[in-house]
């Protein structure tokens, strides 16, 4: 009977954790932290592989044929689950040409965290706040 019990209780709680999860799963609207204005469409998915991935489906803010080359960018890579959130994948930023540590999760407000970073713990980084598209 305990190992029932136990067996559940993990059950139960890993549902919890990919709900979390299943939270980032979606369309985003990505904001530049400078102007506040948004630049793209993002889609966040899981992959048949069971890792999380974004790519880009719109520019919002160019009509010039370079920016909308970048439509169908897939730019985060790699994700895994990990409690509430997304880590341990990368985040391609095209562009600085360059490629973060990455780590994804929802704030309080419900916006989507982006954080990248050089290191694996998020020290030396910035972050973006995104919001869900309606």
């Amino acid at each position: 009977m305990k190992k029932f019990v136990f067996m559940l209780f993990l059950s139960i709680a890993a549902m919890t954790v990919y709900a979390q999860v299943d939270k980032i799963l979606g369309f985003w609207t990505a904001i530049d932290p400078d102007t506040d204005k948004p630049y793209a469409t993002v889609y966040i998915y899981k992959g048949d592989n069971g890792k999380y991935y974004g790519k880009i489906t719109e520019i919002l803010d160019s009509n010039d044929p370079a920016d909308q080359k970048l439509v169908g960018t897939v730019f985060i890579k790699d994700m895994k689950a990990d409690g509430d959130k997304l880590t341990g994948g990368t985040i391609y930023d095209p562009e600085e040409n360059k490629t973060y540590h990455g780590k994804i999760s929802i704030d309080k407000k419900g916006r989507l965290e982006l954080r990248g970073s050089l290191d694996r713990w998020g020290l030396l980084g910035a972050t973006e706040y995104w919001i869900r598209k309606k």
